[in-house]
């Protein structure tokens, strides 16, 4: 093959290199075929030409002076003929036509579109616990209490005086503004609760002394009563916290006598269990305390199973904050 002979497809502008379909880039091989075969031919690529040369062979007079007059019969095999590579490029080319035509007949199903993935939500966070449901209407009886508990710290942290209108309830928030009304004598009073009790079965309400005799209650002791919720304490105040529950399953001035029944308890996979120790003035206390429940509800549902399995026969829902 001599020199200088560019078999490379001509390139073609930069316009007409951008993608316009399998049609037009067809168009362009063809195109490039045509050019290619004719730089061929203007180069001698000739059948029976005398620039017919074998580049292997260039670069050596003697060997071609010996060849001589013998160069012209020499005749290259049909495919190294220089007509025989115009039609070798005119076979590859209606080859690529049928190839092209079998690809642009194919039947092309669309892309599926591509759905995007939705953006990553936040996980859901669970639910505080729910306010435990405020009884309207309350009933049941109430009692009072002063000495030996005046002067001492109340369930709140608040120090009691009886002298002042407030009062004991085992599940009110602290701080809840209550009126109690006197079912017997028709008398009420609006007391404010800061402490926890009674532990009595069937009382509901302990009231302090100045408050017990605002409703003549002082001298009978108890009286049955009604309670009428008249606000709960402010947003931000420790009162306004969510509640957590427990139930008291007993009371023991022997700690002994506590420290077996919360083992006892715990034995039987219930819990925690907790004993807290309370002064009176005139004894101390241990009560024994179960759960910690984030509603009345939960507590009561406790309270029944620790009866069911004969570890307790009087239970207290009280609230701990």
């Amino acid at each position: 093959m001599p020199h200088g002979a560019d078999l490379r497809p001509l390139a073609r502008p930069a316009s007409e290199r951008a993608p316009r379909g399998r049609a037009i880039t067809l168009y362009y091989y063809f195109r490039d075929l045509l050019r290619l075969a004719k730089n061929l031919s203007g180069h001698g690529l000739t059948h029976g030409g005398s620039n017919c040369r074998f580049t292997e062979n260039e670069g050596h007079p003697p060997l071609q002076s010996a060849i001589g007059n013998q160069q012209s019969a020499i005749r290259p095999a049909f495919w190294l003929r220089p007509t025989a590579a115009l039609w070798w490029l005119v076979a590859a080319a209606v080859a690529m036509t049928f190839i092209s035509t079998g690809c642009l007949h194919r039947r092309h199903h669309p892309a599926k579109a591509t759905q995007p993935y939705p953006p990553p939500q936040a996980r859901p966070q669970a639910p505080g616990p729910a306010p435990s449901e405020i009884v309207q209407g309350e009933k049941g009886i109430a009692s009072w209490y002063g000495h030996p508990y005046h002067g001492r710290p109340t369930s709140s942290g608040e120090i009691y005086n009886m002298n002042d209108l407030t009062a004991a309830h085992r599940t009110l928030p602290f701080g809840t503004q209550v009126r109690v009304h006197d079912l017997d004598n028709g008398r009420d009073v609006a007391v404010r609760i800061n402490d926890r009790g009674p532990f009595v079965e069937g009382r509901i309400i302990d009231l302090s002394y100045a408050a017990a005799q605002a409703i003549r209650m002082v001298g009978p002791g108890t009286a049955q009563v009604q309670l009428e919720i008249l606000g709960l304490p402010p947003p931000g105040s420790p009162g306004a916290a969510p509640g957590i529950f427990a139930v008291q399953v007993g009371s023991f001035q022997d700690p002994n006598n506590a420290a077996r029944l919360k083992a006892l308890i715990e034995q039987n996979h219930f819990g925690p269990v907790i004993i807290q120790t309370f002064d009176r003035g005139d004894a101390v206390f241990y009560r024994v305390r179960v759960g910690n429940e984030s509603s009345q509800e939960a507590a009561q549902a406790l309270a029944g199973s620790l009866r069911q399995m004969n570890l307790a026969t009087l239970t207290f829902v009280v609230r701990l904050n």
